[in-house]
């Protein structure tokens, strides 16, 4: 067993590695971007989702559309998707947030453990 100014040692030991490695990684940065900036090159900062469409209009845009857009993002076909998404909503197994409905959490869930199988 470890007693505690051992324990408190340790702790201290590691956070100063990380905070060590955390430093060099920002300094690391900082010269990559004075070193980019020398040579004239830029960094976009551009937007790289720019829809105009909100949440709950983009997945509607997805089920709705046709073709395999929901089976490609959702590993569903759009009836399957809108069944799970009753039952889920009967059982109360999920409720709406403040700011994402249940559609667009369930839609969010399953496009992330579908993505691994994308490939």
């Amino acid at each position: 067993m470890v007693d505690n100014p051992t324990r408190i040692a340790m702790l201290s030991a590691i956070a100063l590695a990380v905070v060590e490695d955390e430093e060099q990684r920002m300094l690391t940065n900082i010269i990559i971007v004075r070193e980019m900036e020398k040579e004239g090159m830029s960094i976009s900062k551009t937007p790289y989702h720019d829809d105009i469409l909100t949440g709950s209009e983009y997945l509607k845009n997805v089920i709705y559309s046709g073709g395999s857009r929901c089976l490609d993002m959702f590993r569903l076909t759009p009836i399957v998707f809108l069944r799970l998404i009753a039952s889920m909503r009967q059982r109360e197994l999920v409720k709406d947030s403040q700011y994402v409905s249940v559609d667009e959490q369930i839609g969010i869930l399953l496009q992330v453990m579908g993505h691994n199988k994308s490939n």
